[in-house]
């Protein structure tokens, strides 16, 4: 549905139509094309493997796939987050095929509720008006046969949130039996295949530890890993977001230092620079539709305030008691927001302080290596430790928030600790 609000004597869109962080469906008119994945996941579909996609959370994994399969291709999605409820990763292929609407179970034992709500165990059988007895055919190949009726090309089933399943053993096993049973003679013949998709680095790897390893291996590729959208491509957001969906007048240094803003505290996330040009969008819609620089504070305080209330708590409990004074850890923290890269180590930081810092530059021991240590212990690390002195921080949000808050000041070089009131 389309919604209109009246700004400005001028009939705009509305911010939840442009920016739209939570949808699952694909907002075609703000989706920014990655061609290089999409091109990889499309040749890939082309290949005999199943397809791992993998990426942190947030960065469009699901929008990407849906984009390439929406229209082309007949895929059910497997929840992996269903299977300690459903028992098994072949329960969860059937509750996405059916709808839910068929209750089938490994055992043939399945649940029909009888007057008055009570559950009526069944043995032997699927019992519902008509009995439907599977005498000849496992769960899954009736559940394949489904989903591969009626199409031509091959049906996909997406398994959603892998991370959920990623360490348990049992189900990691049972999904690699599939694979491996995807090309038996019972079940090739519905020409499925597998999309695997999720947050673990390292799937390859894990598959490779397996028994049967190498027939497991073999039946998988693994695409680039979706990473956050680059500052060109957060700059072709901004412009489509503002000025070609709500119709606002940006001029171009507006275009840049909105683009630069975004992405540098979102860290290109797609799903929080939605979130962010959203609260922006609201800002500019209290503002009369008018834009200018100084919302771009009301936006951080909005966004930190009822997207990321925990992690500002937990980035303000790591920081020095005094907001006046500049300590030590004060600047290692400062330095954390400037590395680009996942992983950092005292050596790293140490030179971004001596760069930042003048009276870092007298000091020969700057005692980096046991801040970052200490930074890594507690009941809220800001960072995990990774072995080898290699550090990365525990959660991008951290990594968002250092940026928003922690500051330094261009004239006299020291440390700004912002305090947002968002109780």
């Amino acid at each position: 549905m389309s919604l209109a609000i009246f700004i400005g004597g001028v009939v705009r869109k509305s911010v939840t139509e442009v920016f739209t962080p939570r949808n699952r469906d694909v907002n075609e008119r703000m989706y920014i094309h990655r061609e290089r994945l999409e091109k990889e996941f499309s040749r890939a579909l082309g290949d005999g493997r199943n397809i791992i996609l993998l990426g942190e959370s947030g960065n469009g994994k699901t929008w990407l796939y849906r984009k390439v399969l929406v229209g082309n291709y007949r895929f059910y999605v497997a929840n992996c987050a269903l299977a300690g409820k459903l028992g098994s990763l072949v329960a969860v292929i059937n509750d996405a095929v059916t709808d839910g609407q068929v209750s089938m179970q490994v055992g043939y034992k399945t649940v029909k509720k009888v007057g008055g709500g009570i559950p009526k165990i069944a043995e032997g059988g699927l019992q519902q008006d008509n009995e439907f007895i599977i005498q000849r055919e496992s769960l899954l190949a009736e559940t394949l046969r489904r989903a591969a009726a009626g199409v031509v090309s091959a049906p996909i089933i997406v398994f959603e949130n892998l991370e959920v399943i990623f360490s348990s053993p049992e189900f990691m096993a049972e999904l690699a039996s599939l694979i491996l049973l995807l090309d038996d003679p019972k079940y090739s013949e519905f020409g499925i295949k597998f999309l695997i998709v999720g947050t673990p680095s390292g799937v390859i790897e894990y598959f490779s530890k397996v028994p049967n390893s190498d027939s497991v291996s073999n039946r998988l590729i693994e695409l680039p890993k979706v990473t956050g959208l680059s500052e060109k491509q957060v700059s072709e957001f901004v412009k489509k977001g503002y000025v070609g969906e709500l119709g606002l007048s940006l001029s171009d240094a507006d275009l840049i230092t909105i683009s630069d803003h975004v992405s540098n505290v979102t860290l290109g996330i797609a799903q929080r620079v939605h979130e962010y040009c959203k609260y922006l969008g609201y800002c500019i819609e209290d503002n009369d539709g008018r834009y200018d620089a100084s919302l771009l504070a009301d936006a951080d305080r909005r966004w930190m305030a009822e997207g990321m209330r925990h992690s500002y708590f937990v980035v303000s409990s790591r920081l020095g008691r005094s907001i006046n004074v500049t300590s030590r850890k004060d600047q290692v923290i400062f330095a954390i927001g400037l590395i680009r890269g996942h992983m950092l180590d005292a050596g790293m930081i140490e030179t971004v302080v001596r760069a930042n810092f003048q009276d870092a530059q007298r000091v020969v021991n700057l005692g980096v290596a046991a801040i970052l240590r200490d930074l890594s212990r507690g009941d809220n690390p800001l960072l995990v430790l990774n072995g080898g002195g290699k550090y990365r921080v525990a959660d991008p949000r951290y990594l968002m928030c250092i940026r928003l808050i922690v500051v330094k000041s261009r004239s006299e070089g020291k440390i700004i600790k912002k305090v947002f009131s968002i109780n």
